[in-house]
């Protein structure tokens, strides 16, 4: 059946609002995300309403959401239409409310806040509606809350049609040093440590040099995003176990054949980067190789120690891929220009005192000093008011508008990820030999 032979009311497919369908074909839920502000928006425009801006992208959604309201029409407003037929205004979880219908749900069993996940209709081949089911009353993670889903910051207008939806993810984990009363659980590869006002976190794999999984990334995202919403907790520090690495980045074997098919590592938001919503200060200490992603880690945090065996590199390119955690928005503000193309462009490595001599990071220690330092900075940082602290750093994180350069690295370096080039580096690495670069 074609557009032309459907008998109901649909879309008009034109501009944005085809990009919007084009994504739904997909089984992609995407809205429209301000690179400035971050007001998510469905009615699709090419300014945001909220700042004026016209950088944006077409996010990720969550695709859950609840009711908002519903209106119920006894008659059929169209020959096509069943009656009776609730219309149904859907309040994404990220502040967008669209307006479509709930396919499993009568109109008489309809409540606010009502959870609903996303599906998919394909009327016909061009053209695929966004519709939505009720969510079962469970987690994602089994000791985890039920989230009624809070509507978050910034609401949108209401959206035309009768089909859309929006962001969010959320990952499973395991074994924690000293929880508080919270259902926080993570693998023993990620530990989590409470201790006064600050938090450590450390990556705890050090057999593999604490090369990160997939899991282990989602651990991570999890115990930030525990400490970030923790009132006790004013000051977090990142480190690595063992004396050998602080972190060597992905594990090259699972994550190369994910990215590469297109697997985004649960990072679905272009906008953003590791630790891009925490505003709790992050003191990273550095004890031995950060190299790779953990070199990509601590562009994202805010005060660095390195021990004095550290070594520090982003070799990507010598493989025939690029790092897409944020290092060519990142790392060319926090060193000098020429240093920052130095590490980028040739995947060489420099050491802690040349880390230091660059500004990368703003102390070395020997290796036995690192974590009494780190706590002993941590310790000055909480003698300042916590809501001070918090937003001196969100304001000069937010004037940066990193937002748009995050979204460039991650298209353009699609196209690097796709290429047989980065299929060759990680054999080859595997492999240990030289790679056989083409260029293709």
């Amino acid at each position: 059946m074609t557009i032309a032979e459907y008998a109901k009311p649909l879309p008009v497919l034109e501009g944005l609002t085809k990009e919007f369908y084009g994504w739904c074909a997909r089984h992609q839920l995407r809205f429209q995300r301000c690179a400035v502000c971050r007001t998510w928006r469905h009615v699709p425009r090419e300014l945001c309403a909220e700042c004026g801006a016209g950088g944006w992208e077409w996010a990720m959604s969550s695709g859950k959401g609840t009711v908002f309201t519903w209106t119920v029409a006894a008659r059929p407003m169209h020959p096509a239409f069943d009656a009776p037929l609730a219309t149904v205004v859907i309040e994404m979880a990220e502040g967008v409310r669209v307006v479509s219908e709930v396919v499993d749900c009568p109109p008489d069993e309809l409540e606010i806040g009502m959870p609903v996940t996303v599906t998919y209709d394909a009327v016909t081949p061009e053209l695929t509606l966004p519709k939505f089911r009720r969510q079962p009353v469970e987690s994602k993670r089994a000791d985890a809350p039920i989230a009624r889903s809070e509507p978050a910051v910034a609401r949108s207008e209401p959206a035309i049609a009768r089909s859309e939806p929006a962001v969010e993810r959320s990952e499973p984990r395991v074994a924690v040093s000293q929880p508080r009363s919270s259902s926080l659980k993570l693998p023993p590869t990620i530990l989590y440590d409470k201790q006064d006002r600050s938090a450590t976190v450390t990556i705890n794999r050090p057999d593999a040099m604490n090369a990160l999984t997939g899991d282990m990334l989602a651990a991570l995202d999890e115990a930030f995003e525990e400490l970030n919403k923790d009132p006790d907790v004013w000051v977090a520090i990142l480190t690595g176990a063992g004396d050998k690495a602080f972190c060597a980045g992905m594990d090259l074997k699972e994550a190369i054949p994910r990215i590469t098919s297109g697997d985004e590592l649960g990072y679905d938001d272009h906008t953003k980067r590791q630790f891009s919503d925490v505003f709790k200060p992050i003191i990273c200490a550095v004890n031995g190789y950060c190299i790779a992603g953990g070199m990509e880690m601590l562009e994202g945090t805010d005060i660095r120690i390195a021990s004095e065996q550290a070594t520090f590199s982003l070799g990507e390119v010598r493989w025939g891929i690029i790092p897409t955690g944020g290092s060519h928005i990142r790392l060319p503000r926090q060193v000098p220009w020429a240093v920052a193309m130095e590490l980028l462009l040739t995947g060489r490595r420099i050491d802690a005192r040349r880390a230091y001599e660059v500004g990368l990071v703003n102390e070395v220690v020997p290796q036995n000093v690192l974590m009494p330092a780190a706590l002993k900075l941590a310790e000055a940082i909480c003698k300042g008011g916590p809501l001070a602290v918090q937003t001196a750093k969100e304001i000069a994180v937010r004037a940066l508008l990193q937002e748009p350069g995050f979204v460039l690295e991650k298209a353009l370096g699609a196209r690097v990820f796709s290429s047989e080039d980065a299929k060759e580096g990680p054999r080859a690495f595997d492999e240990k030999r030289p790679p056989r670069f083409t260029g293709r």
